[in-house]
């Protein structure tokens, strides 16, 4: 799974698709192109160094290994709604045309598809600043409501996971199986890891005024100052993943943990 291939394998061998459904693709329903861009020059750095140079910089691109290391400073989590790394790679790259660095599959197996110098495609206007990571989960769905003639459900979608959670996203209250621990293991050790590499993340996650997980989208100012890991649905009011059943406090003690093993204070 390479997020550098431009050209989606479309035809009678379409991965994902039956092959009746493949054979139809043609090569103008994904256009062959890159799937990441370069990274810009996005946070308040930037302006330094416009002052510096007597010019508008905030739209530089960044290729030095400092310059990457400087830029980073977000960690966006997603879940794939797809259940499975493989056919999330296919559906963003070969359909969507999109990309996203990590994919961590249901068994916690890391995939890489795209170096972290790159800028993926998967978080609007956080891409530039931020690592991407799919979790291989199905997602949350809507809680259903009751028929007003017989107060039973109206939704067939919402799961029947006997160990479901039941959560609130932009206002909306949803429901969702939980996250893998082996998931959990192998996120807690990439953000570990992209932390050293990328000191400007922190271990920290969007709260609320209780100190809980924020549940909405950050206000713009916000966003652009936050450093570390965060939810797609703290870069776009139109996204509710990872959902309600993402253990952010679970993740963040994880870290803590492995920082602390490692030597490294993060007070």
């Amino acid at each position: 799974m390479s997020a550098y291939a431009t050209s989606p394998p479309l035809g009678p061998t379409a991965p994902g698709h039956a092959p009746e459904v493949a054979a139809a693709m043609r090569p103008t329903d994904v256009a062959p192109a890159p799937r990441h861009g370069v990274r810009r020059r996005v946070h308040a750095l930037s302006d330094d160094l416009g002052a510096i140079v007597g010019e508008d910089v905030s739209d530089a691109t960044m290729t030095t290994e400092e310059e990457i290391r400087d830029a980073i400073d977000k960690v966006v989590i997603h879940y794939d709604a797809c259940g499975s790394s493989a056919k999330c790679f296919d559906v963003l790259h070969n359909q969507r045309g999109l990309s996203c660095h990590f994919l961590i599959d249901v068994d916690g197996t890391i995939y890489q598809t795209l170096d972290a110098r790159e800028r993926a495609w998967h978080a609007t206007t956080a891409n530039d600043s931020s690592v991407g990571v799919e979790l291989a989960h199905r997602g949350a769905v809507e809680m259903p409501k009751a028929s007003a003639e017989d107060g039973t459900s109206t939704d067939a979608t919402n799961s029947e996971h006997p160990h479901r959670v039941v959560g609130f996203v932009h206002g909306r209250e949803l429901s969702q199986a939980p996250f893998a621990d082996a998931q959990y293991a192998s996120l807690a050790a990439l953000v570990a890891g992209v932390m050293r590499a990328c000191p400007r993340v922190r271990c920290e996650y969007p709260r609320g005024t209780d100190g809980e997980a924020a549940t909405t989208k950050l206000e713009d100012d916000a966003l652009r100052a936050f450093r570390g890991v965060l939810g797609h649905f703290h870069v776009q009011t139109n996204k509710i993943d990872p959902g309600p059943a993402f253990d952010w406090e679970g993740v963040a003690a994880r870290v803590r943990k492995m920082r602390e093993e490692e030597g490294e204070d993060d007070r």
